[in-house]
């Protein structure tokens, strides 16, 4: 008898660019991912691109510094951004 082992693909694909690094992580959890990459300082403006695995849909962000800051550290502000950036 022979069993298969069906791998499970995660949802989106975040790619976050700041402080002159590159992050690509697989994700079901766009907030908990952005959460875990955030970091201490913010020294420079950050671009989010993220790529739905299921429709190869992309969206991509750029934030300036102050609006980068803005969504590491208000969780509010964080939730409407992911929002907004699904919704288009």
């Amino acid at each position: 008898m022979e069993t298969k082992t069906t791998r499970k693909t995660k949802k989106y694909k975040l790619t976050m660019l700041f402080n002159g690094l590159s992050f690509i992580k697989q994700t079901d959890d766009i907030t908990k991912t952005i959460l875990e990459l955030a970091p201490e300082v913010l020294y420079t403006e950050v671009f989010i691109i993220v790529r739905n695995n299921k429709t190869k849909e992309v969206t991509d962000r750029r934030l300036s510094l102050m609006q980068g800051k803005k969504l590491f550290l208000s969780e509010t502000h964080l939730e409407i951004f992911i929002n907004n950036l699904l919704l288009e």
